[in-house]
Protein backbone atom coordinates (compact mmCIF):
# COMPACT_ATOMS: atom_id res chain seq x y z
CA UNK A 1 0.00 0.00 0.00
CA UNK A 2 1.25 3.50 -0.84
CA UNK A 3 2.15 5.84 2.03
CA UNK A 4 0.13 9.03 2.60
CA UNK A 5 1.24 11.83 0.31
CA UNK A 6 2.68 9.55 -2.38
CA UNK A 7 0.80 9.29 -5.69
CA UNK A 8 -1.29 6.24 -6.53
CA UNK A 9 -1.35 5.45 -10.26
CA UNK A 10 -3.80 3.83 -12.69
CA UNK A 11 -4.16 3.29 -16.44
CA UNK A 12 -7.04 2.34 -18.75
CA UNK A 13 -6.64 1.50 -22.45
CA UNK A 14 -9.29 0.78 -25.13
CA UNK A 15 -8.99 -0.38 -28.68
CA UNK A 16 -12.14 -0.24 -30.75
CA UNK A 17 -12.27 -0.68 -34.50
CA UNK A 18 -13.22 2.38 -36.51
CA UNK A 19 -15.51 1.35 -39.36
CA UNK A 20 -16.61 4.36 -41.38
CA UNK A 21 -18.92 3.13 -44.11
CA UNK A 22 -22.20 4.32 -45.60
CA UNK A 23 -22.95 1.56 -48.10
CA UNK A 24 -23.47 -1.50 -45.94
CA UNK A 25 -26.51 -3.74 -46.49
CA UNK A 26 -28.66 -4.98 -43.63
CA UNK A 27 -30.44 -8.31 -44.21
CA UNK A 28 -33.58 -8.39 -42.11
CA UNK A 29 -34.05 -12.16 -42.41
CA UNK A 30 -30.53 -13.07 -41.17
CA UNK A 31 -29.66 -9.92 -39.16
CA UNK A 32 -26.41 -9.61 -41.12
CA UNK A 33 -24.65 -6.37 -42.02
CA UNK A 34 -22.43 -6.80 -45.05
CA UNK A 35 -20.79 -5.35 -48.12
CA UNK A 36 -19.47 -7.97 -50.52
CA UNK A 37 -17.30 -5.40 -52.34
CA UNK A 38 -15.39 -4.08 -49.31
CA UNK A 39 -13.68 -5.72 -46.33
CA UNK A 40 -14.89 -3.16 -43.80
CA UNK A 41 -14.57 -5.61 -40.91
CA UNK A 42 -11.11 -7.01 -41.71
CA UNK A 43 -9.42 -5.17 -38.81
CA UNK A 44 -12.18 -6.14 -36.37
CA UNK A 45 -11.82 -9.03 -33.93
CA UNK A 46 -15.10 -10.03 -32.28
CA UNK A 47 -15.31 -10.10 -28.47
CA UNK A 48 -18.43 -11.03 -26.51
CA UNK A 49 -20.29 -7.87 -25.53
CA UNK A 50 -19.19 -5.82 -28.55
CA UNK A 51 -21.61 -3.35 -30.04
CA UNK A 52 -21.74 -1.61 -33.42
CA UNK A 53 -22.73 2.03 -33.71
CA UNK A 54 -25.17 2.39 -36.61
CA UNK A 55 -25.54 6.05 -37.61
CA UNK A 56 -28.20 5.94 -40.30
CA UNK A 57 -29.75 4.54 -43.47
CA UNK A 58 -33.24 4.19 -44.97
CA UNK A 59 -35.65 3.31 -42.12
CA UNK A 60 -32.67 2.63 -39.83
CA UNK A 61 -32.94 3.49 -36.14
CA UNK A 62 -29.54 4.89 -35.17
CA UNK A 63 -27.88 3.55 -32.03
CA UNK A 64 -25.65 0.88 -30.51
CA UNK A 65 -26.49 -2.72 -31.48
CA UNK A 66 -25.05 -5.93 -30.04
CA UNK A 67 -22.76 -7.87 -32.40
CA UNK A 68 -23.32 -11.64 -32.10
CA UNK A 69 -20.41 -12.64 -34.35
CA UNK A 70 -18.02 -11.68 -37.09
CA UNK A 71 -19.05 -13.84 -40.03
CA UNK A 72 -16.28 -12.67 -42.39
CA UNK A 73 -14.22 -9.62 -43.29
CA UNK A 74 -17.32 -8.41 -45.18
CA UNK A 75 -20.05 -9.37 -42.70
CA UNK A 76 -21.12 -9.24 -39.04
CA UNK A 77 -24.23 -10.67 -37.36
CA UNK A 78 -26.34 -8.44 -35.11
CA UNK A 79 -28.67 -9.49 -32.28
CA UNK A 80 -31.68 -7.49 -33.47
CA UNK A 81 -33.36 -5.64 -36.31
CA UNK A 82 -32.01 -2.12 -36.87
CA UNK A 83 -34.94 -0.87 -38.96
CA UNK A 84 -38.32 0.56 -38.00
CA UNK A 85 -40.14 -1.30 -40.81
CA UNK A 86 -38.36 -4.70 -40.97
CA UNK A 87 -36.79 -3.87 -44.33
CA UNK A 88 -33.35 -4.61 -45.77
CA UNK A 89 -31.74 -1.24 -46.60
CA UNK A 90 -28.56 -1.06 -48.70
CA UNK A 91 -27.42 2.36 -47.43
CA UNK A 92 -26.68 1.57 -43.78
CA UNK A 93 -24.00 3.77 -42.21
CA UNK A 94 -21.80 2.26 -39.50
CA UNK A 95 -19.13 4.14 -37.58
CA UNK A 96 -17.62 2.13 -34.73
CA UNK A 97 -17.47 -1.40 -33.32
CA UNK A 98 -16.21 -2.28 -29.85
CA UNK A 99 -16.94 -2.42 -26.18
CA UNK A 100 -19.87 -0.60 -24.68
CA UNK A 101 -18.87 2.80 -23.37
CA UNK A 102 -19.19 3.07 -19.62
CA UNK A 103 -17.52 4.80 -16.70
CA UNK A 104 -14.38 2.86 -15.79
CA UNK A 105 -12.38 3.39 -12.60
CA UNK A 106 -8.70 4.01 -13.26
CA UNK A 107 -7.48 4.99 -9.80
CA UNK A 108 -8.89 5.05 -6.26
CA UNK A 109 -8.03 7.41 -3.41
CA UNK A 110 -6.09 5.34 -0.80
CA UNK A 111 -6.89 5.16 2.91
CA UNK A 112 -6.43 8.91 3.44
CA UNK A 113 -7.92 11.99 1.82
CA UNK A 114 -6.64 13.18 -1.54
CA UNK A 115 -6.55 16.70 -2.97
CA UNK A 116 -4.96 16.38 -6.42
CA UNK A 117 -5.46 14.40 -9.63
CA UNK A 118 -3.13 14.46 -12.61
CA UNK A 119 -4.65 12.85 -15.72
CA UNK A 120 -2.93 12.39 -19.08
CA UNK A 121 -4.76 11.32 -22.23
CA UNK A 122 -2.09 9.80 -24.45
CA UNK A 123 -4.67 8.58 -26.96
CA UNK A 124 -5.65 10.34 -30.16
CA UNK A 125 -9.28 11.08 -29.27
CA UNK A 126 -11.34 12.61 -26.46
CA UNK A 127 -12.30 11.07 -23.12
CA UNK A 128 -14.35 12.37 -20.19
CA UNK A 129 -12.80 12.21 -16.71
CA UNK A 130 -15.02 12.13 -13.59
CA UNK A 131 -13.51 12.68 -10.15
CA UNK A 132 -15.04 11.38 -6.91
CA UNK A 133 -18.59 11.85 -5.76
CA UNK A 134 -18.43 15.56 -6.59
CA UNK A 135 -19.18 14.68 -10.20
CA UNK A 136 -16.45 16.96 -11.53
CA UNK A 137 -16.26 16.05 -15.21
CA UNK A 138 -13.67 17.32 -17.63
CA UNK A 139 -13.49 16.48 -21.34
CA UNK A 140 -9.89 15.82 -22.33
CA UNK A 141 -8.83 15.99 -25.98
CA UNK A 142 -6.27 13.50 -27.25
CA UNK A 143 -2.70 14.25 -26.26
CA UNK A 144 -3.62 16.54 -23.34
CA UNK A 145 -2.98 16.63 -19.60
CA UNK A 146 -5.29 17.89 -16.85
CA UNK A 147 -4.24 18.84 -13.33
CA UNK A 148 -7.19 19.09 -10.93
CA UNK A 149 -6.38 20.59 -7.53
CA UNK A 150 -8.13 21.55 -4.31
CA UNK A 151 -10.41 18.51 -4.47
CA UNK A 152 -11.99 17.04 -1.37
CA UNK A 153 -11.62 13.33 -2.02
CA UNK A 154 -12.00 10.76 0.72
CA UNK A 155 -10.64 7.25 0.99
CA UNK A 156 -12.33 5.10 -1.63
CA UNK A 157 -13.28 7.97 -3.95
CA UNK A 158 -12.38 7.19 -7.55
CA UNK A 159 -11.19 8.79 -10.76
CA UNK A 160 -13.21 7.37 -13.65
CA UNK A 161 -12.96 7.75 -17.39
CA UNK A 162 -15.57 7.49 -20.14
CA UNK A 163 -14.71 7.13 -23.81
CA UNK A 164 -16.66 9.54 -26.00
CA UNK A 165 -15.18 8.67 -29.40
CA UNK A 166 -13.67 5.65 -31.09
CA UNK A 167 -10.15 4.54 -31.99
CA UNK A 168 -7.41 3.66 -29.53
CA UNK A 169 -7.45 5.59 -26.30
CA UNK A 170 -5.27 5.43 -23.23
CA UNK A 171 -5.69 7.45 -20.07
CA UNK A 172 -3.28 7.56 -17.15
CA UNK A 173 -3.97 9.15 -13.77
CA UNK A 174 -2.30 9.66 -10.44
CA UNK A 175 -4.01 10.79 -7.26
CA UNK A 176 -2.59 12.14 -4.03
Amino acid sequence: MARPGLPTFGTQTWNNTLVNAADVTFHHDTLLLDNEQESYFSAYTWVSGDKAYITGGTHVVAGWYEVLSKVSDQSIELAEDITDDHSSPTDVAIYDIGRVREWTTIVTCPAWSCRNVLAANSGTTSVDVRVGTSGVVRRMAGGTTAFLTALDLRAGDVVQVYSVTSKTRSIHASIW
